[in-house]
């Protein structure tokens, strides 16, 4: 990949679009739905699953299923009225939406119970957990014989990072950024498989942390990114991770020589911004 940046400081980028794996079902979305439909032992009669009213997750399951032709429910956060493109996608495609605040929709419980009593395969919210890594690592897996020093992957669940940490990929050096989540246990469990896994892990914050929110700064950055690059970003993730790594870049005297980014997708996040703020949407 070229950038002025990465030929000034001898260094070689690629970039992993996992965006483009699948043109509705996108990004490691995909990869972690793999992995959690593995478990069956028959064909899946539907989803149930959780999060935001602009979920990356959400949409990308809801799409496998109406492509599927399954039913598909969303146990969405937030209180019923709630209108987004995200949330309009999935009722659109013939998913249900259930509304949850906090306290109901933290009871986690509940909602596999619904799922096993309506006979739903029952996903965490954002494809966390085991089968989720699962599918992450078989993916990753087919890269081993690709020797990069360093790779940069932007954290949510954490899941794809310990999909990473677990594959095969020979890269020692992880860095894992994070985009203004605060969850302690999130970054326990990524660490603890970095140990297991013997990856050499650093996490990586933007200056300030903003608390999650994004910036006209970071908005100038993936304009400027996308201008040398032509790649999309979106704005919660794969966005600000990239402005974390060209700061990296700029301040850092010893570089990696071959550094990988992912591009986890959720493009259609985007659609949340006013108009104008980015050149691209998705």
């Amino acid at each position: 990949m070229h950038h002025p940046l990465f030929a000034e400081h001898g260094i070689s980028v690629w970039i992993l679009r996992l965006d483009r794996i699948h043109p509705e079902v996108s990004g490691n979305k995909w990869l972690k739905l793999q992995g959690w439909l593995n478990t069956l032992e028959s064909p899946c009669r539907g989803i149930l699953t959780m999060g935001g009213p602009w979920s990356n997750h959400l949409h990308a399951a809801a799409a496998w299923c109406r492509l599927q032709q399954l039913p598909f429910t969303a146990v969405v956060r937030g209180h019923e009225g709630q209108q987004t493109q995200t949330l309009e996608d999935i009722l659109q495609g013939g998913g249900r939406v259930v509304w949850a605040q906090r306290q109901a929709f933290a009871n986690t419980l509940h909602w596999k119970q619904m799922a096993q009593q309506e006979g739903l395969l029952f996903v965490p919210m954002g494809g966390d957990g085991p089968a989720g890594v699962e599918g992450v690592k078989a993916y990753f897996d087919q890269y081993h014989t690709h020797p990069f020093d360093a790779i940069w992957c932007a954290a949510g669940t954490g899941t794809t990072l310990q999909g990473i940490m677990r594959s095969r990929l020979p890269a020692t050096s992880v860095f894992a950024f994070n985009p203004g989540i605060h969850d302690e246990q999130m970054e326990l469990q990524v660490i603890q498989t970095a140990r297991e896994t013997g990856r050499n892990l650093q996490w990586v914050r933007l200056p300030g942390d903003h608390f999650g929110r994004s910036t006209s700064e970071q908005f100038n950055t993936m304009n400027a990114w996308f201008d040398n690059t032509g790649i999309p970003t979106d704005h919660v993730y794969t966005g600000k991770m990239i402005a974390a790594f060209l700061n990296y870049v700029r301040q850092e005297n010893h570089l990696p020589r071959r550094i990988l980014l992912v591009h986890t997708g959720g493009l259609q996040g985007n659609r949340s911004l006013m108009p104008g703020r980015l050149k691209f949407v998705g």
